[in-house]
């Protein structure tokens, strides 16, 4: 298989209009993003991935000359606004686009021309089909759709084969991160280095999840401009770990049979706890004083833990914390235990190294 990064830029694409700051005035073509999406191609059959705003330019760029489908993550303008410019693709018959439910009816209001029962001459002929949590394919290519979080709103990533694709993600439960192990590529959303967004990770919250998948190369893509230039950047990203940018192509990537998929993520699923320490805390003395007591909370709790707990490191930062991620494997029936008690084993290991978890107190009620 190969994929084309089409766009790797946000909503606003890089350079932002008005914005005079060292990314969006650089002349590195690197630093010229487009709005996100990309193509994937496996022996006869190619792919596309979001179709937003700037298709038209991303294929005549690309020399795209062939589509087969198109896989859409979510109902979003910046990712569906290029439908009508898929024209070419369906002369030759339906076009199918597969989305979930509320992309499709968004499709349905924003192109309702495509859709009527007299069409005029050349508006583009698409059929639109309905995805959830099973596997489908497409041509060659079996595609297991994942669903993730972009804040409040369920969207849809996908895996081929060995190689997984998110965008716009902030969340993902732990029954669906278990459909991505064993990746090879991974390509995920990281808008910017820190700061955090409420409908978006950050860089190091996508390093939380690479640390957990471990893939053989990471491609961070959906980019804004203050995520800083991309020749200074890549040289700080942890090795495997990459900037994609416009035009990058990834080759030989395997198309490996993922039926199997779901089955070993009923099998095992990970619990995960999310705790916060205060910005005055030593973060490497937490790590000495925590991380040697793991292999206890394995021995207290082996009746729902697979194995020793894992520190995933920083998740996230906030106003007046930094989120450390912990997580253990255990069975899909033990979930909801297993998460409870390492939740509490956490929370009382915390508590006994004297170690501060500052947390905000919400008065639900008060008795007169």
């Amino acid at each position: 298989m190969k994929l084309t990064f089409l766009g790797t830029g946000t909503s606003t694409g890089v350079p932002e209009i008005g914005c005079g700051c060292e990314v969006c005035t650089s002349s590195d073509p690197r630093d010229a993003r487009l709005r996100s999406s990309a193509l994937l191609q496996s022996g006869e059959t190619t792919i596309l991935i979001d179709c937003g705003p700037d298709f038209r330019s991303q294929a005549l760029r690309s020399k795209v000359q062939n589509i087969d489908a198109l896989l859409l993550t979510h109902k979003h303008y910046d990712h569906i606004a290029g439908i009508d410019d898929l024209r070419p693709f369906t002369r030759k018959g339906q076009f199918p686009i597969y989305a979930d439910y509320e992309t499709e009816k968004q499709i349905r209001s924003m192109f309702p021309y495509c859709f009527a029962d007299v069409k005029y001459p050349g508006v583009p002929d698409i059929r639109l089909y309905s995805i959830g949590a099973d596997s489908f394919s497409v041509g060659s290519v079996d595609v297991q759709p994942v669903r993730v979080f972009h804040g409040m709103l369920p969207i849809t990533a996908y895996r081929f084969g060995k190689l997984a694709y998110i965008t716009d993600m902030s969340y993902i439960e732990p029954c669906e991160l278990e459909k991505l192990r064993g990746v090879d590529v991974l390509v995920i959303n990281a808008l910017r280095f820190s700061k955090p967004h409420n409908s978006h990770q950050t860089v190091l919250e996508a390093l939380a999840i690479v640390g957990y998948l471990k893939p053989r190369e990471t491609y961070f893509t959906h980019l804004m401009h203050h995520i800083g230039l991309h020749a200074k950047i890549e040289k700080c990203l942890p090795p495997g770990v990459h900037l994609a940018y416009d035009g990058l192509e990834i080759e030989d990537i395997n198309n490996s049979d993922i039926r199997n998929i779901q089955n070993r993520s009923a099998i095992e699923s990970l619990a995960i706890c999310d705790i916060g320490i205060t910005y005055e805390a030593d973060i490497r003395e937490v790590e000495n004083l925590i991380l040697p007591e793991l292999p206890r909370l394995y021995e207290e709790n082996k009746d729902v833990f697979l194995g020793v707990p894992k520190y995933s490191g920083v998740q996230s930062l906030d106003a007046s914390s930094v989120t450390l991620r912990f997580n253990v494997a255990t069975k899909e029936e033990n979930y909801f235990p297993a998460t409870r008690r390492l939740n509490r084993a956490m929370k009382c290991l915390f508590d006994d190294k004297g170690i501060e978890i500052p947390f905000n107190q919400l008065v639900i009620h008060q008795a007169k």
